[in-house]
């Protein structure tokens, strides 16, 4: 830069365009391993998933117990303020003339760039690389159900198993509250602490009783609670895991009888479980294997809404007749969620589903955003394997 260009705009700055290039270019040769590494399934099994990646997880979780709230929420903030932040700031030096317009945007961009390439490779190196395991069906051996099979034994084996579910929710309702409808939406009894030790504890009794890896058991951080959970009613997220943080965030507006699902969903997450299907499988064997009742009726609620919503595409009639056997607090709270998230349907919901969408099929997750329902198929494998039925296992058996 010349003494006179100096002068005559003091905000420029020197560009150190090197300084920029070497870190993108260490960042390229990282993701270029990591994409070698990542060819491997099996490699990626046994040497991240059960081993670095889960002590990485494990040990981010920690470093932020300390905080009660989300800091993931706060680096959010911080990181969607700054981008905009920063270009007023140079557009505002530039119309000042305090500063040239390509010194500007170029040095915006180049700090644009590099920490987008920063931030993309510890993703994938705290946790994205999890992304390129063996899916659950190759890991648990199991054959994947056809699509779109009505056969009267596949309907009948739906049926059974939705009946079971429905009853099983049912009891878990009335022993969490002590009637077949508590007049209003439910509750749990435990306060925030106490459901998180519980749900740790489930996961824990579930991992023994279905053979989990060692990796997966032990107590992660607490799930976080969103100061701003209204953000995200808008957007229509009830949960979010953050990677750079090893958090499990939690929307606290929604109806509480999904929570508890929601929590274990997450919380599946910080266990190196990136499938949304596999995740909400996760969230529903560590719900029923709980020893608290509201925690289980989360879960079973959740399986039954699945296994009915399958059944009804191929017998309405009968999905009907069975979810007709709910006790009327059920029904209560089935309403109060659709409500809920009708109130807050618009632009906001459909933008962040489109951008999650995306984000999940660049991840390479079959069927993006649909497969979050691909959990029915994983409910019935299950069911199969367990003799044909969903319920809780003895560990010891």
């Amino acid at each position: 830069m010349n003494p006179d260009t100096s002068s005559s705009y003091p905000a420029n700055r020197a560009l150190n365009l090197g300084a920029f290039l070497r870190v993108m270019a260490a960042c390229w040769v990282l993701g270029l391993a990591m994409l070698v590494f990542a060819q491997f399934p099996w490699l990626v099994e046994r040497v991240y998933a059960q081993g670095i990646g889960a002590w990485i997880a494990l040990g981010l979780s920690w470093l932020t117990a300390w905080y009660p709230y989300s800091m993931g929420e706060l680096i959010m903030l911080a990181a969607y303020s700054a981008v905009p932040i920063g270009l007023i700031v140079v557009c505002v030096q530039c119309l000042r003339r305090r500063r040239q317009w390509g010194n500007g945007l170029a040095r915006y961009g180049l700090w644009f760039l590099t920490i987008a390439h920063v931030l993309a490779v510890v993703f994938y190196g705290a946790w994205g690389l999890n992304y390129m395991r063996a899916d659950v069906f190759a890991r648990q051996g199991w054959e994947r159900l056809a699509t779109g099979d009505d056969a009267p034994e596949a309907v009948a084996e739906l049926a059974a198993l939705c009946e079971e579910l429905v009853a099983a929710t049912n009891a878990a309702y009335i022993a969490a509250m002590g009637s077949e409808d508590a007049g209003e939406p439910s509750t749990p009894s435990l306060s925030l602490r106490e459901m998180d030790a519980e749900i740790e504890r489930a996961l824990d009794r579930m991992a023994d009783a279905q053979g989990m890896p060692p990796g997966f058991k032990g107590r992660r951080g607490p799930f976080k609670p969103w100061l701003g959970s209204w953000v995200f009613t808008k957007l229509g997220i009830g949960g979010m895991y953050f990677p750079w943080t090893g958090e499990a965030q939690i929307n606290m507006l929604p109806p509480w009888s999904g929570r508890p699902h929601t929590i274990a969903h997450e919380k599946a997450h910080q266990r190196c479980i990136t499938s949304e299907a596999e995740a909400n499988f996760v969230g529903f064997l560590g719900c029923i294997y709980s020893d608290d009742p509201y925690v289980q009726y989360s879960g079973f609620l959740f399986a039954q809404r699945q296994l009915l919503g399958t059944l009804a595409r191929a017998d309405g009639d009968l999905a009907r007749e069975i979810a007709q056997k709910r006790v009327p607090g059920i029904t209560r709270d089935l309403e109060a969620v659709r409500d809920f998230w009708d109130q807050h349907r618009g632009p906001a919901q459909t933008a962040s589903r489109a951008f999650n969408d995306a984000y999940l099929r660049v991840n390479r997750v079959e069927g993006g955003v649909q497969s979050y329902g691909m959990s029915a198929e994983l409910l019935v494998l299950l069911a199969r394997e367990q003799g044909g039925s969903l319920m809780p296992q003895d560990p010891a058996k």
